[in-house]
């Protein structure tokens, strides 16, 4: 193994050991975090604040990345009526535009009170 290869597994162990006491498993890819970008226990309380800020607020348009950590975040810009645009996994079927007005609530929300 090269020096540069035995450099990026010492660094991915030393990350990913600790991101392992947070994270949530994947349910395609468990804790392959190569694979993708974890949610992490807090995850809601990070958008309970960001949804706070102003330029959250103000905003009309968001951009998301389709990492995990982030669904209850556009989830609740869908909720505040923001339009949101997304990154499909890895980008590779390009971007998707949700539009809040266009997208019907679907019965088992209401039942879960999302």
């Amino acid at each position: 193994m090269s020096t540069l290869a035995a450099g990026k597994v010492d660094v991915r162990k030393r990350v990913w050991e600790p991101i392992l006491k947070v994270a949530r498993p994947d349910s395609r890819h468990n804790f392959d975090f190569s694979s993708f970008i974890a949610d992490f226990e807090g995850s809601n309380r990070a958008t309970e604040r960001l949804i706070q800020l102003p330029a959250y607020i103000s905003s009309e348009v968001l951009f998301f990345t389709s990492d995990n950590c982030l669904e209850s975040l556009r989830l609740q810009a869908l909720k505040d009526g923001k339009l949101v645009l997304i990154t499909t996994y890895a980008i590779r079927r390009g971007f998707w535009v949700l539009d809040p007005q266009r997208i019907a609530p679907l019965p088992i929300m209401a039942m879960l009170r999302c």
